[in-house]
């Protein structure tokens, strides 16, 4: 990836003597290094010109250029992990479809309130008020009518996804992208060089996993490979957000490959003792035989054994899956939509095998397979999106609605402090940013977006922190 590329992909944050201005920093305070919008299939990195110049400075051996670096490349790896999340799990893809769905309708509401010269009020949420109060005047009856719907989508899978009963899908796809970016490290077992360890989230699901057999798992790669695709296979049921019943169903698969580990590990190690040609005919028949040749036709015996047995930990999880899906009778009404089929099909022209479950397991035994397939991912957002007469890339679009998600957080205090500009970056002070007349600005592209002044859409109030 190149510094140009690198920098584009940076909301760039100030540092001064190591310490971030508080008044200038990462969205979420000190220590964010990156986000995934999962309505916008979109990666963002948090990082300074500094820390750029740094990542690109490979002859820095300073323990602190190290570290910056190492830092960036697992936040890369973790972020990326995300998007691959969204592509392939189908309980991933279906939630990222519900929070896109509810970023639209919350969109045209803001838009058609401001349009009829509507104001929102800083620090109060009445946005997110007016998506309910402000619905039977501003849509026609029918229209008015899918907002309710949209939202109790949105707010079934809300409920269920941060469900604290048992192990969450949120604690299963962040423990997964943690797992899978620490695999990639030179250091898999000590590295964490972003500080996530201390966040039970990012370990509850791994921990989970670790109590019910994962830890008798030899190797520690081998170890990381079997929980990813617990948690892989785990997000390819979803729920019914008709039925809360259903609510459960991610976890409990979770719950149920852990409960299976010891007969996994039991079958693992009997692969030890067989043949070294029956493993090799097991990669095959996994791979294919052309698959096999480029990619670990030449491996020795003792790497190909250790491929062998994830194939059969592999096999057995599959086998729990499928058992387990039988069992929900009902299945998901959801109609992907033009600009999520664009994606998903720009994405298999970049890497075909993409769907195929067996390119987790390549891109966590080759990391530069992983290095390069992400590299070419950035280039989805030049995804050419059609419906009805308008045409757009998904770029443009995702521009269209960071502006709107910016604006959200400029009007609700308690949310991220929103964007200003390059040179400002993230400003809690909202004068500042309507005052703001650089170009880039967030105050100058919402007058442009609109014909209304920024100044003119919010009131501010006397007393709090706006």
């Amino acid at each position: 990836m190149d510094r140009d590329t690198i920098i584009e992909l940076c909301r760039r944050v100030n540092v001064i003597d190591n310490k971030i201005d508080n008044f200038y920093a990462h969205p979420n305070a000190v220590g964010q290094y990156g986000k995934f919008y999962l309505a916008l299939h979109l990666v963002t990195f948090y990082f300074s010109d500094n820390e750029i110049d740094i990542i690109f400075d490979s002859k820095n051996s300073d323990p602190k250029a190290v570290e910056t670096r190492n830092r960036f490349i697992q936040t890369w790896n973790h972020e990326y992990c995300h998007l691959y999340q969204a592509l392939s799990m189908r309980a991933v893809k279906s939630w990222a479809l519900v929070s896109k769905n509810k970023l639209k309708i919350d969109t045209v509401v803001l838009l058609k309130h401001l349009e009829r010269g509507g104001v929102y009020e800083i620090e109060f949420d009445k946005f997110i008020q007016s998506v309910v109060t402000n619905g039977a005047y501003l849509f026609d009856q029918t229209d008015a009518a899918e907002i309710p719907l949209h939202n109790s989508v949105y707010e079934a899978y809300a409920e269920a996804w941060a469900n604290s009963k048992w192990i969450n899908p949120l604690q299963i796809i962040e423990g997964m992208a943690h797992i899978f970016s620490k695999n990639m490290s030179d250091d898999p077992e000590n590295a964490d060089y972003l500080n996530l360890e201390s966040k039970s989230i990012y370990l509850d699901a791994y921990n989970y996993y670790l109590e019910s057999g994962g830890k008798e798992i030899v190797g520690i790669r081998i170890r990381y490979i079997v929980f990813c695709y617990i948690c892989f296979f785990s997000c390819q049921v979803d729920i019914n957000w008709r039925e809360k019943a259903t609510f459960d169903v991610i976890s409990i698969l979770f719950m149920k490959m852990c409960g299976q580990l010891k007969h996994i590990l039991y079958s693992m190690a009997e692969a030890s003792d067989c043949d070294i040609k029956e493993i090799r005919t097991i990669c095959r028949r996994h791979l294919g035989e052309k698959m096999y040749n480029s990619v670990v036709g030449d491996l020795d015996d003792i790497a190909i054994t250790s491929v062998g047995k994830i194939f059969i930990a592999i096999d057995m999880l599959r086998k729990i899956v499928e058992d387990y899906s039988a069992e929900l009778y009902y299945e998901q009404d959801f109609e992907y939509p033009i600009d999520f089929l664009a994606i998903q099909n720009e994405a298999r022209e970049i890497y075909p095998l993409i769907y195929d479950d067996h390119a987790l397991l390549m891109m966590m035994i080759f990391p530069n397979l992983y290095s390069k397939i992400t590299r070419r991912l950035h280039v989805i957002e030049k995804t050419r999106i059609i419906t009805g007469d308008s045409e757009f890339t998904l770029g443009q679009e995702r521009e269209f609605y960071k502006l709107v998600i910016n604006y959200k957080d400029f009007i609700n205090d308690v949310r991220d402090a929103p964007w200003c500009c390059a040179e400002h970056g993230y400003k809690k002070e909202r004068k500042t940013i309507i005052k703001c007349k650089s170009e880039d600005s967030f105050a100058q592209i919402f007058h442009k977006m609109l014909n209304r002044p920024l100044a003119e859409c919010v009131r501010i109030p006397r007393v709090g922190r706006a």
